[in-house]
């Protein structure tokens, strides 16, 4: 291999493991987001939920960044089997992250509003959804980073639960709005958090299945 060679495998790899490393910050990111939108929720804290939404400019960027690296990688390096899949896998992936900052800004936003009221009753099965959500996101994002296939397959499962709990949830808080109907308003407010936690399970299903792409083909 001449010096040239070896100069071009070596900026390939760091390039190719720029755009990992990247959106593995990404997905550190929206864990940390969803956290504090939860935190929001349970503390009854508007500031915690004004920190939550100004963070998903960071995820954005991220994502931005991840999008400009793998179309340089196409364009310039034209990357192969493997290789290729990864590329157009972590592209994929940073889209889900995106929309899952997406999902955390809103249920912070509505978060604020329920604060604004009493607390609801149905607010704790809320809560347990996002406990619920949390390490379905924490497996997925491990199944990226270390091509974790076996990690990657257990998702979807648990992914069921969360939906089992979202099936629940929407059952309890009509209930509690038929004896509590000058709550109707914040119980939607509600009905849109637990959904957006639902949603996060979906995305996270979504990158356990780009990870057996990437690792299978």
């Amino acid at each position: 291999m001449t010096a040239y060679e070896s100069h071009t495998v070596k900026s390939y790899d760091q390039a190719l493991s720029q755009m990992t490393g990247d959106c593995v910050a990404m997905g550190a990111l929206v864990e940390e987001q969803l956290r504090l939108s939860a935190e929001a929720l349970q503390a009854r804290n508007n500031d915690i939920a004004i920190e939550t939404s100004k963070r998903d400019q960071d995820v954005n960027a991220l994502e931005h960044a991840i999008n400009q690296q793998g179309l340089k990688m196409l364009a310039l390096r034209q990357p192969m089997a493997s290789d290729l899949r990864l590329v157009l896998g972590t592209m994929k992936i940073a889209r889900d992250l995106e929309r899952m900052g997406d999902y955390a800004a809103n249920i912070a936003k509505r978060a604020s509003k329920i604060n604004a009221g009493e607390e609801l009753g149905p607010t704790q099965a809320v809560l347990a959804m996002a406990r619920l959500a949390e390490p379905i996101l924490r497996d997925a994002l491990l199944s990226y980073q270390n091509q974790d296939i076996e990690l990657a397959k257990s998702v979807e499962a648990k992914d069921d639960v969360l939906d089992d709990a979202y099936n629940a949830l929407l059952t309890e808080i009509m209930s509690y709005m038929q004896t509590h109907p000058n709550d109707i308003q914040l119980c939607t407010h509600l009905i849109f958090i637990a959904k957006n936690f639902e949603r996060v399970g979906d995305r996270a299903t979504n990158i356990a299945e780009t990870v057996q792409f990437i690792v299978l083909g």
